[in-house]
């Protein structure tokens, strides 16, 4: 095995690790993870950096029909996590956002994210995070 393989894979199990910690780290339940499906999750998260989207903008975020992303909307409207309402500029159109209360869990979430981050970075001195930050920022731009 290459060189540039082992440290592919060493990075892979890294992912995976930290992915773990922060899971229990983030004192999150899993009643509450799973509470919601992954495209649920992916969903809510386009919703909180996307606050008005239409069905045909979800079903093209999450690559999936219209059908099945009103059904991944439904499901989130009945937990009321999202909720419907006209579009601002289209009125024949209906857009999702996410209802207050999701988008401040979502925001606890994600503070609790970065302190964990944070942490986790503490080893790192601030030149070996600024070529981390843009080594992983080279490798997202990349991505089709």
């Amino acid at each position: 095995m290459s060189q540039r393989n082992t440290h592919i894979l060493t990075i892979d199990t890294s992912f995976h690790r930290i992915a773990r910690a922060m899971s229990v780290r983030h004192a999150v339940s899993s009643k509450t993870v799973d509470a919601y499906t992954p495209s649920q999750w992916c969903l809510i998260g386009f919703l909180y950096e996307t606050p008005e989207a239409t069905v045909k903008d979800v079903a093209q975020h999450l690559r999936c029909s219209s059908s099945a992303a009103t059904q991944i909307v439904d499901g989130l409207v009945e937990k009321r996590c999202v909720m419907r309402k006209p579009h601002s500029t289209d009125k024949r159109s209906t857009c999702v956002s996410l209802v207050p209360r999701m988008r401040k869990n979502i925001e606890k979430l994600h503070a609790q994210k970065i302190t964990f981050l944070k942490d986790i970075f503490t080893p790192l001195s601030d030149k070996e995070i600024e070529q981390f930050a843009h080594s992983i920022q080279k490798i997202v731009t990349s991505l089709p």
